[in-house]
């Protein structure tokens, strides 16, 4: 039988797969780094600095939404996206320690 402890490992160890997954690809990548300079930035802002169109930059932020690498906050029509600091510092921290 598992136990829970175990359970709680594998949870972790499948959720930094996703996270690291998510940073595999250059783009999303290149987008993390993005958002890595800036407190928040809309979706025009960083589909400029990355140089994609926002369909695509649509296409990343959603996976990256889904690992939890960024957080999402909407302002009347307006939708700011900002880099969740925390998960990946903690997802680096786990690799490491």
């Amino acid at each position: 039988m598992i136990s829970r402890n175990e359970m709680d490992k594998k949870a972790e160890r499948e959720h930094r797969a996703k996270i690291l997954a998510a940073l595999s690809d250059p783009t999303r990548l290149q987008i993390i780094e993005i958002l890595a300079d800036h407190t928040e930035m809309t979706g025009s802002e960083i589909a400029e600095k990355a140089n994609i169109s926002h369909s695509l930059l649509c296409h990343h932020s959603k996976i990256l939404a889904e690992a939890g690498l960024i957080k999402k906050r909407k302002e009347g029509q307006t939708t700011y996206t900002s880099l969740n600091r925390e998960l990946l510092s903690d997802c680096a921290k786990s690799l490491l320690y």
